[in-house]
């Protein structure tokens, strides 16, 4: 694969835009940061701050450059596709990782509808370190996939050092966590869900004026859900209803993710299955 610049394009978001002029004038200098890993369709790196936050958190991204064409997926990737995996067991001086996504977009092809980034994004990573004044020896496991006409599962392996007393934090750090979606809060959220049928039927609050909003949904617990169709309730008021494909064989509600999409704004979320 031909070599390419080392770094990432993101996409011309104006929220992506107006974080990174304000960040852009701060030092180039990296933190605790991987080689990168090359893959047929795509670049990866794994970068982190040196020094965790005031909750003992330690902020990092998972870097995922794409060539022209080619896509990769959301936590959910819908009727095909990989969802990105994140492991560090092994790791010294910090827990398990988990993966924080910006909002998607859905892609059709012949036979499916998918969800997921056509440019190259960055997913957010928080992970636990157990003594904020030691440094983290990181060994990371990623697995996710990568599309073109026919897609590609892309395993990784990870190694990198933090260092404390160098409390440098990362750019691309801090624009993988600027993009994700806001919290939900009253006026732009989804509220109680409903079984109908063979339906979810889930009630929203949309800001005033929102005629269309779009709704992603991921599940962690045996339910596998439709793409998410918006309507209007007999009182007038907005709602998504959402397909069951599939259930667990004894259901026992749980919480289901979501992103909530109007224009350029997002927020994200959990509802409780009925």
């Amino acid at each position: 694969m031909p070599s390419r610049p080392r770094g990432v394009k993101f996409a011309a978001m104006k929220h992506l835009a107006i974080v990174f002029a304000a960040i852009a004038a701060s030092t180039p200098v990296l933190a605790a940061s991987s080689d990168w890993h090359d893959a047929e369709g795509a670049q990866l790196r794994l970068v982190f701050d040196d020094i965790p936050d005031a909750q003992g958190m330690l902020r990092g991204a998972l870097i995922v450059d794409l060539l022209p064409g080619w896509k990769t997926y959301w936590r959910d990737p819908g009727e095909a596709g990989v969802p990105p995996s994140l492991k560090t067991g092994g790791s010294s001086n910090a827990g398990d990782a988990v993966l924080h996504f910006p909002p998607p977009v859905r892609f059709t092809d012949a036979d499916s509808t998918s969800t997921g980034y056509k440019q190259p994004v960055a997913l957010a990573i928080t992970m636990p370190v157990a003594d904020p004044a030691r440094g983290v020896s990181l060994k990371a496991s990623v697995f996710l996939g990568v599309c073109k006409e026919t897609c590609i599962p892309v395993q990784a392996e990870f190694e990198l050092e933090t260092n404390p007393d160098a409390g440098i934090t990362e750019t691309d750090v801090a624009m993988a966590f600027a993009a994700l979606p806001e919290p939900a809060f009253a006026g732009f959220r989804l509220t109680a869900a409903r079984l109908d049928g063979e339906d979810l039927v889930v009630a929203a609050e949309l800001p005033d004026g929102t005629d269309e909003a779009e709704l992603f949904v991921a599940s962690e617990n045996g339910w596998y859900l439709d793409t998410p169709k918006p309507e209007t309730g007999a009182d007038g008021t907005p709602r998504f209803r959402i397909p069951v494909i599939e259930r667990p064989t004894n259901p026992a509600g749980g919480e289901i993710f979501y992103t909530l999409v109007f224009g350029t704004r997002a927020v994200g979320g959990t509802f409780n299955l009925p």
